[in-house]
């Protein structure tokens, strides 16, 4: 059993602490240097860092230094001039600058990872992807994806540290390891920046942020020092905020015809129930629902069909706000960097960083499915409670004759056992009435290391990372199932519709009963559901550089080393939950587990003179167990053949073992078309294709083998005075893929396509058919072939008197995504959203294209995205719309305002334009538009598209540099 986490405030102090202490002793190291040589020798270690940077730099990709960029692998190189141009204020805006960037979360509505975000280059999935800090791992979310994919959550993060991010677009598992799969994502530090620097921004958009920088940086005579803090802060969204959203699929104000209506309602909808013969009871097969006579009165709805009827069969429950789509956030986020030369040729570093990050979102109440009707899980209602005035009709026991208050005779009635799906506590706790989920995730890292001068220009780097995330969840309205099940047994509990519309109504089946439900009651069944986890991860990094000898073409570099990675991945779900005995009948259990890894490497560099060089390398990484070892080359070349030309390729292999949560049960909440039509008697196939927020467990194997890749890339690029041009080509035959074996989707399609009858055991219906729960696993499944091209294209002119205009265009294209299943069906995923097979959405292009002006202090910027339309597999091939913004930027700098100092002030606008995200419209089977309630799929756009829902963002920055 792991460690419960009873407080999770103790580990937030103890971040502080750990983070404090760490500041704290370099800060003591640094007040070694003598306090009047601390000017003279910031302007001359800064001098000199500049020289060192210029000859020796670690580029993305290598671990070998080198004097410039230009390698021969494709890297993008997104600028903190860039970054300001397009007004982030999060580091989830970064993403939007990334055109190889698809399938990151921005915002979930039926998600724990509601606040997290992550890179996922290719959409090859989160676990593809590495990022990392400086060239070091960045550590590891406690939180994983429907496949059970881990991530960094990039939103740890002070935005103010980023002086760029490298964009390594090819893979590179023999320089870094596993997970490299896709590319590299590597964030660089603004290390060696001198003063002290304060900014803040507002934004207005379908919420409200606002954030606060610090960067404080000072060098000394034997060490430098920086620390970058932010806050962050933002309003929420609910459904209804949105125009768009309501119109697509709330009703456009009209709950009857909304479709986030759902038939577990409260009030609800009663069915006959009948006894087992063992004291328990099961719902009658073929039972007639009856609404409560008091639906609409207490807070349900009657939908209302395409035709102008009002289907009047079931008391619907309206969830449009139960669920928000952007949290309530607040963050703070601290890192600091220090080094102090210990000796001439020793240097201690050090990399601390913490963050606190709060999300809350909306959580109405859902239904309880944990019941004790035997074969559906919904509640019994004995004919003897106290509000139950339904009786059995004498001519047909499968229906129910309501009798009601007024007219009940106990000396002529007798009561029907019930079965009802329903919502305890109803309209009087959703939208703004409802108490919000509660996530709080802290993360804490640190690096201690030795950059040691040994012989020539050889060095080594000796590094220890610690890297800690906590993750803790409240969520309200978990049910103390047994509880509330004899509560309603024994008529304490009122389900029905009467409690609002009749609360004083004295029973006259007993005459004492009171129809409220009083606050003691409510207490007694509803509870706070908290579930935490937790990673820790250690990193032991040794790499040693130089030139291993000279060639009369030039010295040849190599670098070798080893690592060791060790993750530990604890999870505790919430007690009711972990007895079975909560609101859901699936039990969760404890997680937890402990991956190792060895590893040793070699790269070699090998130059022609300025001609050409040749790059080989070579890991071996080591996981033990079932999982085993692998070797994994790679060889890049670079050819220039003029100073203005440049033609480079690489091919190699990566790796990636399974993660700790994919050999463990995973839940997930999704979207599900259901073609499964509830009727007054059950349910039946051939229905309209009603959308579920389902539960989806899957369930993990320990057998699973590594996935892995085969990767090429070829590219030419052009710099010619101001022009610069590049366009690369790649390939990836990714092997042995780990999903799950049959998408929740594919199973509820097919359990109609095969037979006509909905059987399949692998789905859980309540009893008035609506979807609880489907049952999938994960495997190992096929492969995917999947190839593009990335291109870019910069353009710096000097218009004399009118100022400088910088232009730049930076895309893809993806040619081919092929899937193979491994069971003989091959599909091309390229133009779909790609929801029925666990990919991201793929359109064909993606391009970003801007242009930048500085004029003496003034600077403008527009900048354009594109994302190419795409097909909707959900509901056959629906098209979905293409999506562009334009983002606009003005910003005026001072010098001298304050003395010696710049400030600078920037108002721009984001989606200048306004534009809706792209909607989910359906069509049916014969490839036409299906019209009226259901055009729509929920949540009605595509949360992986990489689109800004919040519509037209303005905002205001100043900052302040001293």
């Amino acid at each position: 059993m792991g460690r419960v986490f009873a407080n999770p405030n103790k580990d937030l102090l103890r971040s502080m602490l750990l983070f404090g202490a760490s500041c704290s002793s370099i800060l003591a190291l640094s007040d070694r240097a003598d306090a009047q040589d601390v000017v003279e020798a910031a302007a001359q270690q800064a001098a000199a860092d500049d020289v060192l940077e210029m000859e020796a730099i670690v580029v993305t990709g290598s671990n070998i230094r080198r004097a410039s960029f230009d390698g021969p692998s494709p890297i993008q190189i997104v600028g903190r001039p860039q970054i300001e141009s397009f007004g982030a204020a999060q580091f989830v805006d970064i993403t939007k600058a990334i055109a190889i960037n698809t399938g990151s979360e921005f915002y979930s509505e039926a998600s724990q990872r509601a606040g997290v975000t992550q890179f996922n280059l290719r959409g090859l999935g989160f676990s593809s992807t590495l990022t990392l800090v400086n060239g070091r791992r960045a550590g590891v979310s406690p939180l994983s994806d429907a496949t059970g994919a881990a991530f960094t959550d990039i939103n740890q993060f002070p935005l103010a540290m980023v002086e760029r991010i490298e964009v390594l677009k090819d893979g590179a598992s023999a320089v870094y390891g596993s997970e490299a799969v896709s590319g590299v994502v590597n964030i660089i530090t603004r290390k060696g920046f001198e003063g002290f620097e304060v900014s803040g921004g507002y934004q207005d958009a379908s919420n409200e942020a606002w954030n606060v920088n610090l960067v404080v940086g000072s060098g000394f005579d034997r060490g430098r020092f920086n620390l970058y803090a932010t806050y962050y802060d933002q309003t929420g969204n609910k459904r209804t905020d949105f125009d768009w959203l309501r119109e697509r699929i709330a009703g456009d104000g009209d709950p009857q015809r909304s479709r986030l209506l759902n038939t577990g309602g409260s009030p609800s909808t009663y069915f006959a129930a009948v006894p087992n013969g063992d004291g328990t009871f099961r719902q009658l097969p073929g039972a007639v629902g009856f609404a409560d006579p008091d639906c609409e009165a207490a807070g349900g709805v009657f939908r209302r069909n395409d035709d102008g009827t009002l289907d009047t069969r079931f008391c619907r429950y309206n969830f449009g706000d139960q669920a928000g789509i952007i949290p309530w956030s607040s963050r703070f986020q601290g890192f600091a960097e220090f080094e102090y030369a210990l000796w001439d040729n020793i240097t201690f570093i050090n990399e601390t960083s913490f963050s606190h990050n709060i999300s809350q979102t909306t959580r109405g109440p859902a239904s309880n499915a944990n019941g004790n009707i035997t074969n559906n899980g919904s509640v019994l209602v004995p004919g003897d409670h106290p509000f139950n005035f339904f009786i059995t009709d004498p001519a047909d026991p499968a229906r129910l004759i309501y009798i009601g208050p007024e007219n009940w005779d106990n000396a002529i009635h007798t009561g029907a056992d019930l079965s009802v799906r329903f919502v305890p506590f109803g309209p009087e706790r959703a939208g703004d009435l409802a108490p919000r989920r509660r996530a709080e995730n802290n993360y804490f890292r640190f690096v201690n290391g030795l950059d040691l001068g040994l012989f020539g220009d050889w060095r080594g780097v000796v590094t220890h990372q610690y890297a800690r995330a906590s993750f803790t969840e409240n969520e309200p309205f978990n049910w103390a199932a047994d509880t509330l099940n004899d509560l309603v047994l024994d008529g304490s509990y009122n389900p029905f519709g009467l409690e609002r519309t009749q609360p004083d109504l004295v029973s006259p089946k007993d005459g004492v009963s009171l129809s409220a439900n009083t606050e003691q009651v409510d207490q007694l069944i509803t509870t706070t559901s908290v579930r935490s986890a937790r990673t820790e991860q250690h990193v032991v990094d040794a790499v040693f550089s130089g030139t291993a000898f000279d060639l009369p073409t030039g010295p040849v570099g190599l670098a070798v080393g080893g690592q060791y990675r060790e993750l530990d991945l604890n999870e505790t779900p919430d007690s009711l939950s972990a007895a079975a005995e909560g609101r859901r009948t699936n039990r969760l259990f404890v997680v937890e587990g402990r991956q190792t890894v060895w590893s040793g490497f070699a790269e070699v560099n090998i130059p022609f003179n300025d001609l050409a060089e040749l790059q080989l390398a070579v890991r071996h990484e080591d996981y033990g167990g079932t999982i085993g070892s692998t070797t994994d080359p790679k060889v890049a070349g670079r050819i220039t053949p003029t100073d203005w030309l440049t033609l480079r390729g690489s091919w190699g292999t990566s790796f990636q073992g399974p993660t700790l949560r994919q050999v463990a049960p995973l839940f997930e909440r999704e979207f599900i078309n259901d073609p499964v039509s509830a009727t007054a008697t059950g349910f039946e196939c051939g229905g309209d294709g009603t959308q579920t927020n389902a539960t989806v467990r899957i369930q993990g194997d320990e057998d699973l083998r590594p996935q892995s890749s085969k990767n090429l890339s070829v590219g030419a690029a052009v710099q010619h005075r101001g022009l610069r041009t590049s366009v690369d080509f790649w390939r990836y035959n990714y092997e042995d893929l780990i999903a799950p074996a049959i998408p929740a989707q594919t199973i509820v399609t097919n359990d109609c396509a095969d037979d006509g009858i909905p059987n399949d055991p692998r789905i859980i219906r309540g009893g008035s058919g609506n979807l609880n729960q489907i049952n999938t696993s994960i495997v190992n499944i096929g492969s995917v072939i999947a190839s593009g091209l990335d291109y870019e294209i910069g353009y710096d002119a000097d218009l004399g008197p009118v100022g400088a205009l910088s232009l730049y265009l930076q895309g893809t294209y993806i040619r081919k995504f092929q899937v193979d299943d491994g069971d003989g069906t091959v599909f091309d995923g390229v133009g779909s959203r790609n929801f029925t097979n666990n990919f991201a959405p793929l359109p064909r292009f993606r391009f970003n294209a801007g242009a930048i002006w500085t004029r003496g202090i003034h600077n403008a910027s527009i900048v354009v995205r594109y994302t190419d339309g795409y097909d909707n597999d959900q509901s056959n091939d629906a098209p979905i719309d293409s999506f562009t913004t334009v983002d606009i930027q003005y910003g005026i700098s001072f010098e001298g305002l304050f003395g010696q100092t710049v400030t600078s002030l920037v108002i721009g606008a984001d989606n200048v334009f306004d534009e809706d995200p792209p909607s989910l419209d359906r069509f049916d089977d014969t490839g036409r538009p299906i019209e009226g309630i259901f055009a729509v799929d929920r949540p009605s756009y595509d949360p992986l598209a990489g689109v800004d829902i919040r519509g037209r963002i303005l905002y205001v920055r100043a900052l302040q540099k001293f």
